[in-house]
């Protein structure tokens, strides 16, 4: 899909796979949904929560991605060995390779978010092709597992414990933008 960091959130058509999680199962932050999407340069995510926040400040949710696809590799949550855990409200991320932990900064991942204020509504890319460590790429593979957490106590997991959700890369190019030419 080609999908635009923007704030608009049109182009995330239905193609994109969804996960709808039960309402009123958050202590703190209600997570309530997300869609997931790539290009040939980015993982796409959007997802929503019931309450109000700001995404980047003063919130404990994280997102969780099994990189490699891999159980038995990474940090074990919910059925994940996941590589990489993003702390969106502390503007930092853990990367695993090997037997080492790394804390990176959300730059290394080409990380980009909006909307840039408070909202219930947000859209997230990562680089496909990010060295986060500055040495082993990100996505070692073509199948990825996602799950978000909110880390305050008693805080909503998404999808549910004891459910994963899986995700395929599609590598088919994506359709190119029409530009409109801007005359004098």
């Amino acid at each position: 899909l080609p999908i635009t960091i923007d704030s608009h959130f049109d182009d995330w058509t239905s193609e994109a796979l969804q996960h709808e999680d039960p309402t009123g199962d958050g202590s703190t932050v209600d997570l309530r949904r997300f869609a997931v999407a790539n290009d040939e340069q980015f993982l796409f995510l959007r997802f929503e929560t019931q309450e109000e926040i700001h995404l980047t400040d003063d919130n404990a949710i994280s997102i969780f991605l099994d990189t490699d696809n891999n159980l038995n590799t990474g940090k074990q949550f919910n059925g994940l060995g996941a590589e990489l855990e993003i702390l969106v409200g502390w503007l930092t991320a853990d990367f695993f390779t090997g037997s080492t932990w790394k804390s990176v900064s959300l730059n290394d991942l080409h990380f980009r978010s909006q909307p840039t204020v408070s909202g219930n509504l947000f859209e997230i890319a990562i680089g496909r092709n990010a060295l986060p460590d500055g040495l082993n790429l990100l996505f070692s593979g073509n199948a990825i597992k996602i799950a978000f957490k909110d880390r305050s106590s008693g805080g909503d997991w998404m999808p549910n414990a004891g459910t994963v959700f899986p995700f395929v890369f599609d590598n088919s190019p994506t359709p190119s933008l029409d530009l409109t030419d801007l005359k004098k």
